[in-house]
């Protein structure tokens, strides 16, 4: 087997059409690679292609899906404020009737401390 010897030339990032690129470039380059290898590149280097394709009709039709997005947002939104409201009115009103109850009872303690003083 042979040794192999390298050293990086960039440590940048690059995106994934340009990768396959360079892959394609690489298997279609003199390598002196064995049969094995060189099939093993080669399928790689199809399935980085059909990785690019994807991504790009996935791009096509990503204005679709943000339209769709953003309007399920926004009545998932008005649905949640809606909720928040009533359950406000809610907590006024049972704060409301603990407040009623409270002055009662507190009505009817100081009458019985005026009767207890008379």
């Amino acid at each position: 087997m042979k040794s192999i010897t390298s050293k990086s030339t960039s440590t940048k990032s690059i995106s994934l059409s340009k990768a396959s690129k360079v892959l394609s470039n690489f298997i279609n380059a003199e390598t002196g690679a064995s049969q094995a290898v060189s099939s093993y590149l080669r399928r790689a280097s199809a399935s980085f292609d059909e990785l690019v394709q994807l991504h790009k009709e996935l791009k096509a039709s990503k204005p679709d899906r943000k339209v769709k997005q953003e309007s399920t947002f926004s009545e998932e939104t008005v649905k949640h404020e809606q909720e928040n409201e009533v359950s406000q009115k809610k907590k006024r009103k049972s704060e409301e009737i603990v407040d009623s109850a409270g002055q009662s009872s507190l009505k009817k303690k100081k009458r019985r401390r005026n009767e207890d003083k008379d």
